[in-house]
């Protein structure tokens, strides 16, 4: 099982007992993100090396490079771990003709991962994921693999990785894999991979970020939920009031992805759908709790979205975790978009004008895709 690079570096795949898992995502992240990786941005900086014109920019961004590389070789605080990750992802990306990168985004220079021919190009054209490819192709030199696409983060390095394997011996799965299987098949180069595979990988927390160490299960659905099981996860408002009121015994933290709050008792998730969550606010200590909003969904004007982060931030029970652009999300399973959002403009939740604005998508995914965002 081979998981490519840009996606969540904080969770990895729960192995049957003749797995095996050559992790690129961790490989990729430890060579970027590393000490001494670090430390040679911060002196290319500071002697001219790297980036632009102004001596004043270099100082400051060979500082950050080095207070990142001071975090990291501290260890312990997770979410300050997180930030000089992120900060070491930026700093490596800036030179890169292709590719922009976060710990827990990627953006495409002149395109976006919506759309396949930008995705192919990038692939092409970045010159940060050579190693990975030579490192993959040593590591898994003959026999077929599994390349596991979560998310269209990962799509140009899945597509650099294929090159790097040989597509003939690459089964693509995952849930962006299994969701767009027929986009992928009138794509080069996944249109040359073996075939497809509707599996998917379970998830849980790496030990250096579930705080003691214990195994802690990733949810993403009530499925995912199993009983006895410390779990964390990031759900959408309808899939975490279809939990039992005991799973919330055993959660660590959870963050809900939220498109209008109007009260507790009706909350919208991005698919349009209105949830209930007093019920969750009963079984759990709000504390637990953080919400990700989201910016620009139909018939949610952006003074009301101002409106509840400030609530978020000032008021008790679940607080503000960040916020984030509103995409259209397919169904889940991958079928068509829900309809919950209404059939025109002005149609959604609440009606009134939309504030929503999607791009041309070309017909790649069959809607503009989900993007999960995890920094925790």
């Amino acid at each position: 099982m081979v998981l490519p690079p840009l996606f969540d570096p904080s969770l990895e795949p729960e192995l049957g007992p003749d797995d095996q898992l050559i992790d690129v995502n961790a490989h990729f992240v430890a060579r970027l993100a590393g000490t001494g990786a670090l430390a040679a941005l911060a002196d290319d900086y500071d002697l001219g090396r790297r980036g632009g014109s102004d001596p004043a920019e270099n100082r400051t961004r060979a500082l950050f490079a080095r207070a990142a590389a001071l975090v990291t070789a501290r260890g312990g605080q997770a979410a300050g771990r997180l930030r000089a990750m992120g900060m070491a992802l930026r700093l490596a990306g800036e030179a890169d003709p292709a590719l922009r990168l976060a710990a827990d985004d990627v953006e495409l220079v002149g395109g976006t991962t919506e759309c396949g021919a930008d995705v192919v190009l990038a692939a092409q054209r970045t010159e940060l994921l050579g190693p990975e490819a030579r490192w993959t192709r040593a590591a898994a030199p003959d026999g077929r693999v599994h390349l596991v696409i979560e998310t269209d983060q990962q799509l140009p390095a899945a597509a650099v990785l294929l090159e790097a394997l040989g597509p003939a011996r690459v089964v693509l799965c995952g849930r962006f894999a299994t969701a767009h299987r027929k986009a992928l098949r009138a794509l080069a180069p996944f249109s040359a991979a073996a075939g497809f595979d509707d599996w998917a990988p379970a998830w849980r927390l790496g030990k250096e970020w579930s705080g003691d160490g214990t195994p802690v299960r990733w949810v993403r659905r009530a499925a995912d939920w199993s009983a006895g099981v410390p779990w964390a996860g990031w759900l959408a408002p309808d899939e975490a009031a279809a939990l039992p009121a005991g799973a919330w015994r055993e959660c660590r933290g959870a963050a809900l992805t939220v498109a209008r709050l109007e009260s507790w008792a009706e909350v919208t998730g991005a698919d349009g759908r209105r949830t209930d969550l007093r019920t969750v606010l009963d079984a759990v200590d709000g504390a637990l709790l953080r919400v990700e909003l989201l910016v620009g969904a139909p018939g949610v004007s952006a003074e009301e979205t101002a409106g509840t982060a400030r609530s978020l931030l000032s008021g008790p029970g679940p607080r503000l975790a960040g916020l984030s652009p509103f995409r259209l999300p397919t169904a889940r399973g991958g079928a068509a978009p829900q309809a919950g959002w209404g059939a025109g403009p002005g149609a959604g939740a609440g009606g009134g004008s939309t504030t929503l604005q999607v791009a041309r998508v070309g017909g790649v995914w069959g809607g503009v895709s989900p993007r999960l965002w995890v920094s925790r």
